[in-house]
């Protein structure tokens, strides 16, 4: 806390300095880690405001992302020689591999997502400013899939992965070559592995995790429990996280009557997270927009049945025997759905405990961090197959 505030006084007195400093550390780190980035981003959020750090953020990344574009088109005019080039990051495909342009090497994109947007009748769930910026959010990405650059490259693409249907369904028809599904997020099943047996307990938990923001959904989960407290008064709802929406949701919760049956865990480490899954009994994913969404498959590598709506990253990784897919309306048709979905799951045992049973098993054969490592060296072979490698002599060992 002392660090913290003695930062705060040097930007008060310092705040061009700082910044700068911020974007030349931001540019280094992002030429040699995307999760340092990824920090770096997160706290510039934090330390700056959600203005200013929107700004400088935005700036240092274009930064990182022109320099990491330099290096790639320095490498290729070596005397080094590719099989394929394939770009994972930046996830979303407003950002395109620029590197691609001007070299006839095989080149595969993705995962890529982004293209999910909110419907129309879900936007009041944003609030106020947020149901503005979300809206003005759906229809940048409608524009920028007509980008030229981007419509370019996907046509010169040996193959292209997309994290979710709703990004298929955007950019599919500009592909010139193939397609893929292959959701951007993996697990560990041997880091997340459920007790031998739950015990039995009279009390039923819900789980939910995320940050606390309006495109998460925590309203409509809160809401929807609201309709069930009263009825099924052994239930109780568990959040956790933090964000811009803490106080709000949780005045929410003092206003409807919830506050002893609906706990703020704010944010908890890896260690008690585990702990948290352990605990549960059903894990809800209320997410009204996400390219995917890593926590699903950890509830479900942790055998816990799954209630989500049915869009966007978690229609594909939660099957029909793995949980409850909501469909998605309008707010109301929403909540009430979520409502259904719930009673059902806390009503039938047997059902909660089939559910998370074919989670595991599910997430065990497609999720899992070696089987992804394996699929992605299968599309390698694929795009390479009838080609003539100019590192013939060698296989390729790595992703």
């Amino acid at each position: 806390k002392t660090s913290q505030e003695n930062l705060q006084a040097l930007y008060a007195e310092h705040q061009l300095a700082v910044i700068c400093g911020y974007i030349a550390i931001y540019v280094m780190v992002a030429g040699l880690s995307l999760p340092g980035a990824v920090v770096l981003t997160l706290a510039g959020g934090g330390f700056f405001g959600l203005l200013v750090g929107t700004l400088v953020v935005s700036v240092a990344s274009t930064i990182g992302a022109t320099l990491a574009c330099l290096v790639a088109r320095t490498l290729l005019r070596q005397e080094l020689k590719f099989d394929i080039l394939h770009q994972l990051t930046f996830n979303s495909f407003e950002i395109p591999p620029l590197a691609f342009s001007g070299n006839s090497t095989l080149k595969i994109w993705g995962p890529i997502g982004g293209g999910q947007t909110v419907r129309a009748g879900m936007l009041p769930a944003f609030g106020g400013t947020g149901r503005a910026k979300e809206w003005l959010r759906n229809i940048r990405v409608r524009i920028s899939a007509w980008n030229p650059l981007c419509r370019k490259i996907l046509r010169q693409c040996s193959l292209v992965l997309f994290a979710n249907q709703e990004t298929h369904a955007l950019l599919a028809n500009d592909c010139a070559a193939e397609t893929g599904m292959m959701i951007d997020v993996g697990v560990d099943v041997l880091k997340f592995t459920p007790p031998e047996n739950r015990p039995a307990r009279e009390k039923i938990t819900l789980l939910s995790a995320g940050r606390l923001e309006g495109r998460k959904g925590v309203a409509l989960l809160i809401k929807a429990f609201q309709g069930l407290a009263e009825k099924h008064p052994h239930v109780e709802l568990r959040i956790v996280g933090t964000g811009p929406l803490s106080q709000e949701l949780a005045t929410q919760t003092q206003r409807d009557g919830l506050s002893d049956r609906v706990v703020f865990t704010g944010p908890i480490s890896h260690d008690m997270m585990r702990r948290e899954f352990e605990t549960a009994d059903i894990f809800v994913f209320p997410s009204l927009r996400d390219t995917s969404g890593a926590v699903v498959l950890e509830a479900m590598a942790m055998a816990l049945p799954v209630v989500c709506f049915d869009h966007q990253g978690a229609a594909l990784m939660v099957a029909d025997d793995c949980g409850i897919r909501v469909p998605t309306g309008n707010m109301s048709q929403s909540v009430e759905g979520l409502k259904q979905a719930l009673e059902s799951m806390i009503q039938d045992g047997d059902l909660r405990q089939s559910c998370g049973r074919n989670g595991r098993n599910r997430v065990t054969g497609l999720h899992d961090w070696s089987v992804k490592v394996a699929r992605i060296r299968e599309y390698y072979d694929h795009v390479t197959r009838g080609h003539h490698l100019v590192n013939a002599d060698k296989a390729i060992k790595d992703t």
